[in-house]
């Protein structure tokens, strides 16, 4: 691979510190849900998985996203932190996040 190639990542891997959606994913909303699709790949989350998609930027830590969930949905921040690092897990072994080699 190239430098500055991106590749999905794999399964048992931590989302990447700053996570970035792939580029191919399209977001459709509707209904209180939020659908990413990729090629023949789709996944459906709630409007919370829809706020942190919107944040994977590839500039916006994953620290800064848990305290923007906490703070917007009024939770407990240990329970943000699980559920994002928990919900970034998940949309990585989907495909759905690269980070950088």
């Amino acid at each position: 691979m190239s430098a500055g190639t991106k590749r999905a990542v794999a399964p048992g891997e931590a989302a990447p510190p700053c996570p970035r959606r792939e580029i191919d994913v399209r977001t459709y909303r509707g209904g209180g849900a939020t659908f990413l699709v990729q090629r023949i790949d789709r996944y459906r989350t709630n409007e919370v998985g829809g706020y942190i998609w919107s944040l994977c930027d590839g500039e916006t830590p994953v620290d800064d996203i848990e305290n923007a969930v906490a703070l917007r949905y009024g939770i407990d921040p240990g329970l943000a932190r699980s559920g994002v690092r928990d919900f970034l897990s998940d949309l990585g072994r989907c495909g759905f996040l690269i980070r950088p080699d």
